[in-house]
């Protein structure tokens, strides 16, 4: 399928998607591309099995890792109207964990990347936060792919067992300066016979009812102005042979949500499997409204490596 049929299939989604209408009175969600890498390679590494992403504004460098652990490096064009255009690989490390439990496989299997800053007199070089399957981990990672570091993890998600499985640990990853290192699971726990997922932080946790109500697992989060949540989730909608997964982005104002209470989550943009879009595992926050989707593909003819502009309602604090 070609860029333009894709944009205007996500496009057909985005017409009847329904929001508060505020959030239309602000701006509507709108595609502001999509190009696709088949086949694309870097220092000898196919551009593939992509699950996190990580901007940072300052050095126009985008970062993408992959579930067998290597990081990438991209820097993105636009067009004049703002429109993506292309996505070039700039370079690709492997990432490898020095401080492994012995006898464990030193390679990292990433999940979630986000960007941060450490306090203190290195405060102006950015570190990676790549959180991990398996073993419940949050690796501080340096842009030159060496870790550095592992950062203390709230206490609720301290050890392997909370999750429903070892391998839907620690899905998602980012950092509020307000509140700290923010961490998800994948999967949603039932709760009063309502499927929540949990944003741990160290001091609270924030839940919040799964898109419809049914299976989903949560893929990615970035958080802007240091207060609303923007989280990219995978549900399964549907019966019989119209059964099929959606991707929704979904938003969460964390200062209005109510200790020990349910939050309330706002649908953004929802995406129906076109093109490999049921595939969206990272995301990132470029500025603005502007997010970057990534899909977890084999980076194929069949199966490129798609990555997705999105202008998003978000409200935009004065």
């Amino acid at each position: 399928m070609s860029i333009h049929r894709t944009m205007r299939a996500a496009l057909l989604c985005l017409a009847g998607l329904t929001m508060p209408t505020a959030l239309l009175a602000t701006q509507p969600p709108q595609v502001r591309g999509v190009v696709h890498l088949p086949r694309s390679t870097v220092d000898g590494q196919r551009v593939a099995e992509l699950s996190g992403l990580a901007w940072d504004a300052r050095s126009h460098v985008l970062y993408a890792v992959s579930d067998r652990g290597h990081l990438f490096r991209f820097r993105l064009e636009r067009n004049t109207e703002g429109l993506l255009r292309s996505v070039v690989p700039i370079s690709s490390h492997t990432l490898l964990d020095g401080q492994h439990v012995a006898g464990a496989n030193p390679a990292i299997d990433a999940e979630g990347l986000t960007l941060w800053y450490p306090p203190g007199k290195d405060h102006d070089l950015p570190q990676l936060l790549v959180s991990t399957e398996g073993l419940p981990r949050v690796l501080r990672v340096d842009t030159g792919a060496r870790v550095q570091g592992m950062m203390a993890l709230p206490a609720a998600l301290g050890n392997a067992e909370h999750g429903q499985a070892g391998n839907r640990m620690l899905e998602a990853v980012t950092y509020s300066p307000r509140h700290g290192l923010l961490v998800a699971a994948e999967s949603a726990v039932n709760d009063h016979e309502q499927p929540l997922h949990t944003v741990h932080g160290h001091r609270r946790s924030w839940s919040f009812t799964a898109h419809g109500g049914g299976p989903s697992r949560l893929k990615a989060m970035d958080v802007i102005d240091g207060e609303q949540l923007v989280l990219l989730e995978r549900a399964r909608v549907g019966k019989g042979k119209s059964k099929g997964l959606v991707n929704v982005l979904r938003l969460i104002d964390l200062n209005r949500c109510v200790p020990q209470e349910v939050c309330p989550a706002q649908d953004l943009l929802l995406l129906t499997p076109t093109d490999g879009s049921q595939n969206f595992e990272g995301m990132t926050w470029l500025g603005g409204r502007q997010f970057l989707l990534v899909s977890d593909s084999p980076g194929s003819p069949k199966a490129p490596s798609i990555f997705m502009l999105v202008d998003l309602p978000v409200p935009q604090r004065e």
